[in-house]
Parts: structure tokens; C-alpha cells; sequence
């Protein structure tokens, strides 16, 4: 049980070095069960890589298990898969609200375009050019956002994946899958996010004129329970 407090408590450590750990956690977040007597395979706690339709991110966790001792697999196998399903949904989380800052300049831009300078503007070739310009930019930037967030959703939806193959084997309990896929980040909630992983708002898609803007969410506190896709 000692070892397993200070694996929670670097792991906690690693948080703040790594700008998790800033955002506060809430008292109804669900916490890792102990105990490979828990699991219902016997084989739980024996690292497999090739265990079939893992994702890359799985397999790579897998690995990283023949390299612990056996007595910490079953343990460090859910922690690792948490971890992964952690960062990826606060990196969703901040391009996301990159997106939405990108989306609020690209609608500031629009109506500058509408108003009385701006149609002045448009009249002169050189400042025409430069208006378009910029808002080409915009959007660039608004895809490039869009894109980061839709890589690091993929990678939640997989560590579920892998979470429900790890189940199906024996390697995870009810509790664990909770676990690993809980919402864990209060801003998740905040940008539209449901536990499930659904956007309960309507994303903003490479917008051709100004985007329609998702909830907002400033900070990231956290938050608990669920699938987070």
C-alpha cells in the first residue's frame, strides 16, 4: 500500500510539472482501485502486447508493462491508460479553446469587412489584399486548431477502445473502465463536452464566413466520471 501512495503522489508531482496538475481537482473524482484480487483474470497481472485489436497507445502501455514488476502490472496498466486519456482530453480541451479564440477574431474580422471602414477598405486595392489576407490566415489557423483537437479526441476514443478490450479479457473491472475514461477536467463540461464524449453544441467546422462559437471555457479545472471522447 506504501509503494502505491508514492506512486500516486509522483504521479500527482508529475501533474504540476506538466500543467495538469494546476487545475484543481474535485472530491467526487473517481479513484483507482487496489489489488490485483480484483481482477478477474489470472492473467491480469502478465503484460500482452499482442493482445488483439489494442491501439497504438494500448500496445505501447502493454511494453512499457514488461519492463515493471509483476506485482505493479495490474496496477500501473490502469494508471498508464488513465494518464493517456487525461492528457489527451486536456490538449483536446486547449485547442478547442484555441479554436474558439480563432473563431472570435475570424467573426471580429467579418464585421470589421461590414462596417463603414471596412467597405472603404475594400475599395483600395492594397488594403483589400491585406484585409483578405488576414482572414485567410485566420481561418488557416482556425483549421490547424481544429485539426490538433480532432488528433487528440481520436486518441480518447481509442484509450476507451482499449479500456473495453482490457475488460473484455479479464484486465480491467467495472471500476477501472470508470477510471480510466472519466471526465476529468472541468472545462470539458465547460467547451460542451458530455461524459460520454459527445459535443452537446454545435462544433465549429472550417467556417467559410464567421464560425458559430462552441461554449466557451477558460482554466482547467478538474472534473470527474464517465467517457471522455
Amino acid at each position: 500500500m506504501s509503494r502505491i501512495i508514492v506512486i500516486h503522489f509522483a504521479a500527482l508531482l508529475l501533474l504540476f510539472l506538466f500543467g495538469l496538475g494546476t487545475l484543481a481537482m474535485k472530491g467526487d473524482r473517481i479513484e483507482m482501485l487496489d489489488g490485483s484480487h480484483k481482477r478477474l483474470s489470472a492473467k491480469a497481472n502478465t503484460p500482452n502486447p499482442n493482445l488483439d485489436n489494442l491501439s497504438v497507445h494500448g500496445k505501447k502501455v502493454e511494453n512499457l508493462l514488461t519492463k515493471h514488476d509483476k506485482s505493479t502490472v495490474v496496477h500501473d496498466r490502469v494508471f498508464e491508460s488513465w494518464w493517456n486519456h487525461a492528457d489527451a482530453e486536456n490538449n483536446r480541451n486547449r485547442e478547442h479553446s484555441t479554436m474558439n479564440m480563432h473563431a472570435e477574431e475570424i467573426e471580429s474580422h467579418e464585421k470589421k469587412k461590414k462596417s463603414i471602414i471596412g467597405r472603404v477598405r475594400s475599395k483600395i486595392p492594397i488594403l483589400s489584399k491585406k484585409d483578405e489576407q488576414k482572414g485567410i490566415a485566420l481561418h488557416q489557423k482556425f483549421n490547424h486548431a481544429k485539426q490538433k483537437k480532432d488528433k487528440y479526441r481520436q486518441v480518447m476514443r481509442e484509450v476507451a477502445s482499449d479500456a473495453a478490450i482490457h475488460h473484455k479479457a479479464g484486465n480491467f473491472v467495472d471500476h477501472d473502465v470508470r477510471y480510466v475514461t472519466q471526465m476529468n477536467f472541468d472545462n470539458s463540461s465547460e467547451l460542451g463536452y458530455r461524459s460520454d464524449g459527445r459535443h452537446v453544441t454545435t462544433a465549429p467546422n472550417s467556417p467559410p464566413g464567421s464560425p458559430k462559437l462552441t461554449r466557451s471555457g477558460s482554466g482547467s479545472s478538474r472534473k470527474t466520471v464517465g467517457t471522455s471522447t
